[in-house]
């Protein structure tokens, strides 16, 4: 499992973070960019405390995919809570090109090929959503 860091400087909560996670490295000399393919566990909800709101819960709304080897090459693919229904129930849908596939929270954060493939992950203040 992989620890996540995050770092910023304000006495005020954003509405939005935006993880960006390093997935490509320099090789050796003479060598290619390469992918990391670290699995990487998205926690549904951060808990980020600042001067103007202790509590700071983010809750995820969408993660970005990239499906290749090299930052030159490969897919990408997005999942995005969404609502769909006439009850106001966020569902979580992946998109790839022009398919929409619902999805659920787990597929998201848990599958196996997304905590290797995930790229950036977005959050949105719980307050604001």
């Amino acid at each position: 499992m992989t620890n996540i860091q995050l770092t910023y400087h304000s006495s005020l909560s954003p509405k939005a973070l935006l993880v960006l996670v390093k997935r490509f490295e320099k090789g050796e000399e003479g060598e290619e960019v390469r992918k990391i393919f670290t699995p990487l566990t998205l926690p549904e909800n951060l808990a980020i405390a600042s001067r103007d709101d202790p509590e700071g819960s983010f809750h995820l709304c969408g993660v970005i995919h990239h499906l290749g080897e090299t930052p030159l090459s490969g897919h990408y693919t997005a999942c995005a809570v969404r609502r769909l229904d006439v009850d106001n129930n966020d569902c979580w849908v992946q998109f790839d090109d022009i398919r929409g596939r619902r999805k659920s929270i787990q597929d998201v954060t848990n599958d196996d090929q997304n905590q290797q493939e995930c790229y950036v992950a977005a959050y949105l203040l719980k307050n604001d959503i």
